[in-house]
């Protein structure tokens, strides 16, 4: 609730217009960005800061704030992944669409460098910073995508969590009672469910499917029901895939 009047009472605030042509990661920051200048609970000290000693690059600090009755500052990084679920040599791993990026190698990064940086290394802080108490806080977001034949969509929230098949099973997934959104811009991974995008019945996106993929790993698929609410979301993934990337 109190999110929604924050919203309410922002909305006609300018965002700005080149977030359109970030790519997704710069996008979600930007967001969140645009969410900490301007909350009155929140003093935004510094944001995008990188460390660099003798002009080599350390790590960069997504957002430095302080929050209203807290003594601590806060630093806090913001990660918007999506990871597929495959089977690798007989483990269970999640993978990125593109396949360069490994859920497990992420954490690892964050919670042992990225988390670790303004106190390992306070010394390249700005002299401002330096004085400053931080707390470090990963703020992870994104979704986890289960192969077709584990998805059960009675059971699993279409938020944070989908299905993905290759092109070879489409019709799978294709029922004629179903509606189809196609998602193709990256940024809108994010929350995709809105009329922006417009509705294919079954026949229609079987038609366009291939030629949508082309030079692409992957689409993102929006399912809705026969009124058009949204069923679930979920990666048809170029043929191969992943093993011809690996």
């Amino acid at each position: 609730e109190p999110l929604l009047k924050w919203f309410e009472s922002n909305k006609h605030r300018d965002i700005p217009s080149q977030e359109k042509h970030l790519p997704l990661g710069k996008y979600a920051e930007t967001l969140l960005l645009f969410y900490l200048e301007n909350h009155d609970h929140f003093q935004l000290l510094s944001h995008s800061l990188q460390l660099n000693q003798e002009k080599i690059t350390i790590g960069e600090l997504d957002y430095l704030f302080s929050k209203e009755g807290d003594e601590h500052a806060i630093h806090l990084e913001l990660a918007i992944k999506f990871y597929l679920k495959v089977e690798r040599d007989g483990t269970e791993v999640y993978l990125g669409p593109s396949t360069k990026d490994w859920m497990k190698r992420k954490l690892v990064k964050l919670f042992s460098h990225q988390l670790q940086l303004p106190h390992q290394r306070k010394d390249l802080l700005p002299s401002s910073l330096q004085k400053l108490d931080f707390t470090s806080q990963l703020y992870l977001k994104g979704t986890l995508f289960l192969p077709y034949n584990e998805w059960e969509m009675e059971r699993q929230n279409p938020l944070n969590c989908g299905w993905w098949i290759i092109i070879e099973e489409l019709d799978l997934i294709l029922n004629k009672k179903y509606h189809y959104s196609v998602i193709t811009k990256k940024a809108d991974w994010i929350f995709p469910f809105n009329s922006r995008h417009p509705l294919y019945q079954k026949d229609e996106f079987s038609l366009q499917s291939n030629q949508m993929l082309e030079g692409r790993d992957e689409i993102m698929l929006c399912r809705f029901d026969e009124n058009k609410k949204v069923l679930d979301r979920g990666f048809v993934m170029r043929a191969n895939w992943p093993q011809e990337q690996l």
